[in-house]
């Protein structure tokens, strides 16, 4: 026997039964620091001390450069600026370079700051869009100073701030329901200013900002137009607004615009009057993938901050005859150096086409990928999920045409909490952003053994040989992982877990020994990797998992 672990089912439970991370707040996200290391350390200033959210501690090398302080996000994530406070007398000149990778023996430079500096002076990175994607570590060189080299404080922002479900709170609110599921955004929408102002603040109770909906300024007449007292109308929301101050994450003044028919002159106008009285407020907008695959959007790009598009029909690499990796490359050629992009991932069915296991799982996937796209490009600064509540109304002719949102679909409400989740969660739970299997029995997809109910299982639909494994957006510290035995009848297995680290499969441990239904084994230990695989080539059953988790 090489290695086993039972745990009581007491502790199991616990395991398990896991709580729901804290709300993030956005404006932006700061990641902590997993570990910090120096090239040099003077006695009693930790590395740690310049990640630790006082200025008042720091690090100080005990020498003149070239020396280095390095931060381990734990994790892979996409990075959108640094920000550093100086420790530093006398003032002078200083050349600071920064680099960023997941290997920490081969990390890519991305910016030099060239500045005079002076004690207690916060400096910043260039905006690290287009190089900030899949980063786990951040290494801060300073090859000159004219003094011993030290920080403050340093502050590693991340490129997603705001996650949340497109028009949850538009009509009828779902503040609580989906600020439990990971938002930190709500979509909010009222005809009078009491209405409105109630909604901002349900939304700022809840720990996040609001996306407010500017429909109410238009008419419908054979195409999309301003009311005749539309600046009454803004006044309304604008009075919102005004006393519920630091309650807005963006505007939106329309859906799918180039679509509906709205006039580029009248948005232009309500871009304008938005602007002049709100000009910290970004304005959003989602297109349809038509409108931006045929060259539709023209000047309409120009007016809005944060882009994105919806997709309603295929999956990742089919999604409107083109695939979603083409729409989104169309999007970011689009965009200027100071616009941002809202990915929309897929997590809605009309009623009618049918729902049923082996959709909600062409969802999950559409998901995971979007997860992984998001954690690739700093540029993404929000996530709106399609759609939350049910029986929403498109409009059309037919009345039987309903939605069912995310909130009908567990298996999808499961993905979207584990995404927000691995955006904003600070706790020990790692999610896995993809999750693949040998085989699967009909009905029993992998996900069902990463979405913490036990009371379901993946099943191989076979005897051993067979595996599951979890994937990671990238590089990803592991220290302990938990699986929950799916077996019957009682026997002797054998089941083999590896992690992927840099590109090779590296054994964690084997398993082996009598297991039965229910069982917990238990890997503690250290490892850095981008998947984890657990392959069992002996047993009495089909081969099946319950659950695995997975801690650092």
């Amino acid at each position: 026997m090489h290695h086993k672990f039972m745990i009581s089912i007491v502790m199991l439970l616990g395991m398990f039964a896991l709580l729901r991370p804290s709300v993030a707040h956005a404006d932006p996200i700061q990641l902590p620091a997993y570990g910090v290391t120096a090239s040099a350390t003077y006695s009693g200033s930790s590395p740690g001390y310049a990640m630790d959210g006082s200025s008042s501690t720091l690090w100080n090398s005990g020498g003149f450069g070239p020396q280095w302080i390095q931060i381990d996000l734990g994790k892979t994530a996409a990075i959108r600026k640094i920000k550093l406070q100086v420790a530093q007398s006398p003032s002078g000149n200083t050349v600071h370079e920064i680099a960023v990778g997941q290997n920490p023996n081969s990390l890519t430079k991305v910016d030099t700051l060239r500045l005079y500096t002076s004690d207690g002076q916060w400096i910043e990175s260039k905006d690290l869009a287009g190089d900030g994607g899949n980063v786990r570590y951040i290494r801060v060189t300073t090859t000159s100073s004219p003094s011993w080299i030290a920080w403050k404080e340093i502050q590693i922002q991340q490129g997603v701030e705001y996650f949340g479900y497109y028009f949850d709170a538009a009509l009828e609110s779902h503040i609580s329901e989906t600020a439990a599921a990971g938002a930190n955004m709500h979509w909010v929408w009222g005809s009078t200013q009491d209405e409105l102002t109630t909604k901002l603040r349900a939304t700022t109770a809840s720990g996040g900002k609001a996306m407010v909906y500017l429909s109410s300024l238009f008419t419908y007449s054979s195409g999309w137009v301003l009311r005749s007292d539309w600046t009454d109308q803004w006044n309304v929301i604008k009075a919102a607004v005004s006393a519920v101050p630091n309650s807005v994450a963006a505007f939106y003044p329309a859906d799918e615009p180039i679509q509906a028919g709205y006039s580029l002159a009248d948005l232009t106008t309500v871009v304008n009057r938005v602007k002049a009285d709100f000009p910290q407020i970004p304005l959003a907008v989602i297109f349809t993938t038509g409108d931006l695959y045929d060259g539709r959007v023209g000047d309409f790009v120009k007016l809005y901050n944060w882009l994105g598009y919806d997709c309603y029909y295929g999956d990742w690499n089919t999604c409107n005859g083109n695939g979603i990796p083409t729409y989104n490359s169309r999007l970011r050629s689009l965009l200027s150096s100071g616009q941002r992009m809202m990915a929309v991932p897929w997590a809605f069915y009309w009623q009618d086409w049918g729902i049923d296991a082996n959709l909600m799982n062409r969802i999950v996937q559409v998901i995971s990928k979007w997860h992984a796209e998001v954690v690739s490009d700093a540029t993404y600064v929000a996530v709106a999920p399609f759609i939350w509540q049910d029986g929403y109304y498109d409009g059309n002719s037919n009345p039987a045409h309903y939605g069912i949102g995310a909130s009908s679909l567990p298996p999808v409400k499961e993905r979207l909490y584990q995404f927000a989740g691995s955006l904003f969660g600070s706790g020990s739970t790692v999610y896995p952003v993809d999750h693949l299997a040998s085989s699967s029995y009909s009905g029993s997809f992998p996900f069902s053994a990463f979405n913490r109910d036990s009371a379901d299982a993946w099943n191989a639909g076979s005897l051993p040989t067979a595996y599951l494994q979890a994937n990671f957006p990238g590089s990803t510290r592991i220290k302990d992982i938990y699986l929950r035995v799916a077996q019957s009848p009682y026997g002797t297995t054998t089941h083999v877990l590896q992690g992927l680290s840099n590109g090779s499969w590296i054994s964690l441990t084997t398993f082996q020994g009598n297991t039965s239904e229910g069982q917990i084994l238990h890997w503690t230990g250290t490892a850095d990797v981008s998947a984890v695989r657990v392959t069992t080539t002996q047993g009495p059953s089909w081969v099946a998992w319950h659950e695995l988790l997975f801690r650092r």
